[in-house]
């Protein structure tokens, strides 16, 4: 496990994520890549993990950036923890 489901649920709430979001859902999804070889190489560094879609423009009037992507997130998690939002 990349983050615990007690961790994600603190940083959801101290941080004010509304749960139904795409925002709370990715979080969720880091666990997904558990198994991926590469993180499991490097449980205790640095893992950075994108999730197209999941972040939000301030200006509602672009439905999708030129060059076809619309409001990616990155999240970089080290020893466990969130580092970056």
């Amino acid at each position: 496990m990349i983050l615990s489901t007690e961790y994600i649920n603190r940083y959801i709430i101290e941080n004010k994520i509304d749960p139904n979001s795409v925002q709370a859902q990715a979080l969720y999804r880091i666990n997904e890549y558990s198994n991926n070889l590469e993180i499991q190489e490097n449980i205790s560094g640095v893992n950075i993990f994108f999730f197209e879609g999941a972040g939000s423009y301030n200006n509602k009037n672009y439905r999708q950036h030129p060059d076809g992507r619309y409001g990616a997130m990155v999240i970089v998690v080290k020893d466990g923890r969130i580092e970056f939002m």
